[in-house]
Order: C-alpha cells, then structure tokens, then sequence
C-alpha cells in the first residue's frame, strides 16, 4: 500500500525562524496555508525521519500537525538563488509542517492540564521512534511540544522529529522524557499498553512500503535510512521494548 503523502509548491518566502541546527522557514504553500519547511538542515535522514514518525504518530492518535512535502519552483531558484532563505531550503524536496500560531512553549508545571494517558503515548511513541529530543525536567531540557493557544480548550502540539530513528538513542535517558511520570504514575497501564500497542501495530503496518512515497532524492541520499527505521518500528511487538519503559 502506498501512502498518500501531499506535495506542495512554496509560493512566498516569510522569514526564517530560530529553531534549532534544521534552519527551519515560514513559508506559504500553494494551499494557502502556512508551514515551517525543513530543508537543507534537516538532511535527507531528517525528513525522512519527519515523515515516517509523523504518520505513526497521528496514526495512534498523538497531535502531531498535518504536513506535506514542499518544493521550490525552478524558476523561484533561478530568480532568487542568493537569497539567504532560499538557500537554507535548497533544491530538493523538503519537509512542511503546518505552522499552527498563537502557541506558548511547554513547561513543567502544564503536566497537569493535559490528559496523562495522551502524555504517557507521547512517551511510548519517542521510545519507538528511537527520538531522544523530548526531554524536561525542573532544570529545563528540550521538550519539542508546544502549547496551541488559539483553540477553544489548550491543544497539545507534537512537533521535530527530525533526530528519530537515531543510532545514538539510549534507554537510560527515558527517565528525563516529559512524560515519564505520566507513564510511571498510569493508573490502568496494563490495558492501556495493550490498546496502544494494537495501535502501533497497525501504524506499522502502513508504512511498510513507505519508500514508495518518498522524494527519490532523499531516498538516493540515504539508501538504508528507511530499512533502519522500520527495523526500530518491528520493536513494538517484542516484551523487551516494553520492559525498557519501565
């Protein structure tokens, strides 16, 4: 089965936004809406990355923003090739996610205002996905979740995913994930393991012939990337990825 990924065209350039070695853009796509592209700073593992953790992800239900892939027109290229944001997306395809606005960062004591079951999935899933970028504690971290403030109640925002899959990523730094303790402190964990881990089982499933949907330019940089990433995903259905959480 092959995934219906959504391309689309940039059509204006707003500014880039400080966030990170990716370089991230704020750009308008040909859908009228508005995204942060991720392009030569991501690197092609990086969005690849990108799309297979977000179609998992929404996939069991967490608030990862819609995305798509965005390409530059060759004439925007020749036009204004100089340009400084033009260069940080680059030729190839690139990596959009919805921008969402107005937003507030996530911090330790918002712990309480979001269902613990939707943060212990968050936990579940960076396990997963091998993503060691969500961390916080009471000295700070890099949490990677923002704070939709423009919905009718707060709206958790799961985002960056572009170090997922990573081959340094250890299980001795769960206990610094921001929902580690939502997790530990579960109540009804056993069952909700189970109906998380049918969940997954069936987001795996759907990205098997991923490669199928993905630009050939990142795939030829980084032939093994994909195969890499769904081995990390085949883990979910052995005991030892679920005894690791604990």
């Amino acid at each position: 089965m092959t995934i219906d990924l959504d391309h689309h065209r940039i059509v204006e350039i707003i500014r880039p936004i400080d966030s990170g070695m990716t370089e991230p853009v704020l750009c308008v796509l040909d859908d009228d809406l508005t995204y942060c592209v991720k392009g030569r700073g991501a690197l092609a593992k990086g969005k690849i990355a990108e799309v297979i953790s977000g179609v998992v992800g929404r996939e069991i239900g967490l608030p990862i923003p819609d995305f798509s892939i965005a390409n530059l027109s060759a004439a925007m290229i020749f036009q204004s090739g100089d340009e400084p944001n033009i260069r940080r997306i680059g030729a190839q395809p690139a990596f959009a996610s919805l921008w969402k606005e107005p937003v507030d960062n996530f911090l330790i004591v918002m712990r309480t205002d979001f269902p613990a079951r939707l943060l212990a999935s968050v936990y579940v899933f960076d396990h997963w996905v091998r993503n060691g970028d969500r961390t916080l504690t009471e000295h700070g971290g890099n949490v990677n979740l923002l704070v939709n403030l423009g919905a009718k109640e707060k709206e958790l925002v799961v985002i960056d995913h572009n170090l997922a899959f990573s081959p340094s990523y250890s299980v001795d730094d769960l206990s610094t994930h921001v929902g580690y303790p939502s997790w530990r402190n579960l109540d009804g964990r056993l069952q909700f393991s189970e109906n998380l881990k049918a969940s997954m089982l069936r987001a795996r499933d759907k990205v098997q012939n991923i490669s199928d949907s993905l630009p050939d330019e990142w795939l030829e940089e980084e032939p093994d990337f994909v195969d890499h990433a769904l081995e990390a995903l085949e883990r979910v259905d052995g005991s030892e990825f679920w005894d690791e959480l604990s």
